[in-house]
């Protein structure tokens, strides 16, 4: 029983560690930069919501990888650390597979690559808020980074 115990608590911080790992972009376009100064070139723009896996710190920028492996320098005040954010890594169609969308008619589709702002998890879907301030449910089995789709979270 004692071993159990300590596999779950164990399993339960290692969540937590590895989701202080990621942050997300605060400002609608943030420049991802080769190199930790404004003068660098761009290697992307990235959007709102976008998450960032964090690699290193260099004063007040930070080294991050994107879902599509670029990785780069972007200004630690753009991003941040304590909302939870994905990106899909296939298109859905909503209404689909999780049903409060069908009340939600503001939105049809949500596409490859588009971010989004986590605001709860239910039921393996994720309701959320694009970088428009539309809230609806997404479906959370073609998201990265994946620490918050319903099986990730299961203990």
């Amino acid at each position: 029983m004692k071993l159990v115990a300590s596999f779950l608590i164990l399993f339960f911080l290692s969540q937590y560690t590895y989701s202080a790992d990621f942050a997300c972009v605060k400002k609608y376009y943030t420049h991802l930069r080769s190199r930790p100064t404004t003068n660098s070139p761009i290697i992307a723009k990235l959007k709102k919501y976008t998450p960032l896996k964090l690699i290193a710190q260099e004063g007040n920028w930070s080294k991050v990888e994107t879902y599509l492996h670029e990785k780069g320098w972007i200004y630690s005040p753009l991003i941040e650390k304590n909302i939870k954010c994905f990106t899909l890594t296939h298109q859905q169609e909503l209404g689909n597979v999780c049903p409060k969308t069908r009340s939600l008619k503001q939105k049809k589709q949500a596409y490859y690559l588009e971010s989004f702002k986590v605001l709860k998890i239910d039921f393996n879907c994720n309701k959320v808020l694009d970088s428009r301030g539309r809230v609806f449910w997404v479906y959370s089995e073609s998201i990265w980074p994946s620490i918050y789709s319903k099986k990730a979270i299961e203990l």
